[in-house]
């Protein structure tokens, strides 16, 4: 017992400084998010996905098929992310209509993947106050915001742990000159494919890691092999259940920040192409010029322009030589990019904006103190900006799905989706709530 104590003590007083770094974010983690505790599931989505997990008997069957709304809303395309309904199913056998334990799952891993990334950044250097700093800009950004506060955006929490779980991994197994667990990084994978769509990322990082790493091209092929096949044998069971639609996800936004569309095929034909290009484009100049709005449309506010000056100043000072570990974060964001070519959205910008935030954790710049100083400054700006943006997304979203209960908008709602929402679960959720 003596000796349990003295490893404990030893332990805390090693570890005090991590600590009270985590302490410092969880604060402010609350202060922002804990809104978001009191959401009633009166937002659409959640209805919809509690009228569908409310009729199944056997959630297993997720595993072999869409997440019960193909055909989707436009009835071209469904989607395969059986652990998310899964998970929700399991919260509603226990506990009705009832939203705080989703609302918790969803905060819970946000803030481990926060706590995940400090843990990487120290890992990198000894910067503890770059390292909180870069922490803070992933946990309160206007990036990652939704999937923390929206239960129906945890695929995207759950894909960002399997990514950052194969960061460390690729940062401790570097400081040993070994290559990655092949084991563990499928493992990884399979959680990240089964989360969501933008898996994927995770098999095609640890492909491209074990490709750099290794001196031949024997060796290239023999321990990238695992991760392409398991790409491969995901792409052949989602063809399998899709069908052409495999791929298909379409939905509107602003044509080169400027043109609204509704639908991709509202647009003109020979602008469609123009969009997919424009899309993937602003997937990637998002995390270096936040000047879009959540649909894409151009935003030069005051704010935003304050926001962009101090962000492209952090890439400049983070960029004088770049280290592999920023090679393969700026590799990231491409294939991000190259995922949601169909879509932008700040959503689905939550695995950059991880790659974003390694990117600026893992460069050069906490040597000299002039560029630190001038490092910590501007990060401090983003980071003000961010939780002022944060603050006011919750908050708007807690009036909104308040007015969704008490002025009767329910009834509309249940109208833009037909036999969707279950009238019998919108009726416990009124009841439950008002």
């Amino acid at each position: 017992m003596h000796e349990s104590r003295t490893s404990l003590s030893t332990w805390l007083a090693t570890h005090a400084d991590v600590i009270c770094i985590s302490l410092v974010l969880l604060m402010m983690y609350v202060a922002p998010f804990h809104r978001a505790l009191s959401f009633p599931p009166s937002e659409s989505n959640d209805l919809r996905f509690l009228s569908q997990v409310s009729k199944v008997s056997n959630p297993l069957k997720y595993l072999a098929g869409d997440w019960g709304e193909a055909p989707y809303m436009s009835g071209e395309y469904g989607m395969y992310r059986p652990i998310h309904p899964i998970s929700l199913w399991l919260v509603y056998k226990g506990f009705g209509v009832w939203a705080l334990p989703n609302q918790f799952i969803n905060l819970a891993l946000h803030f481990s993947n926060v706590l995940m990334l400090l843990i990487t950044l120290l890992r990198i250097h000894k910067d503890r106050v770059c390292a909180a700093l870069f922490s803070a800009l992933f946990m309160a950004s206007v990036y990652t915001v939704s999937p923390a506060i929206w239960v129906t955006d945890r695929a995207d929490l759950q894909v960002g742990l399997a990514l950052l779980l194969l960061i460390y991994h690729v940062v401790t197994s570097g400081e040993r000159h070994s290559p990655l667990n092949a084991w563990y990084v499928l493992l990884l994978s399979g959680f990240a494919l089964l989360s969501k769509e933008s898996g994927i990322v995770v098999p095609l990082l640890a492909a491209l890691v074990s490709a750099h790493r290794s001196p031949t091209n024997a060796q290239r092929i023999r321990r990238g092999a695992p991760y392409v096949l398991i790409v491969g044998a995901y792409m052949f069971m989602r063809f399998l259940m899709f069908g052409s639609h495999a791929a298909a996800y379409h939905n509107g936004g602003y044509l080169f920040g400027v043109q609204y569309y509704s639908t991709f095929n509202d647009l003109p034909e020979h602008l469609r192409t123009a969009s997919l290009v424009d899309n993937f484009v602003k997937n990637i100049l998002a995390m270096f010029v936040p000047l879009f709005s959540e649909m894409g449309q151009w935003d030069f506010g005051k704010k935003a322009l304050l926001g962009t000056a101090a962000t492209m100043a952090l890439v400049v000072l983070s960029s004088k030589k770049l280290t592999t570990l920023q090679w393969y974060c700026l590799g990231i964001i491409v294939l991000n990019a190259a995922i949601h070519f169909q879509i932008f959205r700040f959503r689905t910008l939550y695995v950059a904006q991880i790659a974003f935030c390694v990117f600026l954790g893992a460069s050069r710049v906490v040597g000299p103190e002039t560029r630190r100083q001038m490092t910590v400054a501007m990060a401090s700006v983003v980071l003000f900006l961010s939780l002022i943006s944060v603050d006011n997304y919750v908050l708007a979203n807690y009036v909104s799905r308040n007015a969704e209960l008490y002025d009767r908008k329910l009834e509309t709602t249940m109208k833009m989706y037909p036999g969707r929402i279950d009238p019998d679960i919108a009726q416990r959720v009124l009841n439950y709530y008002k």
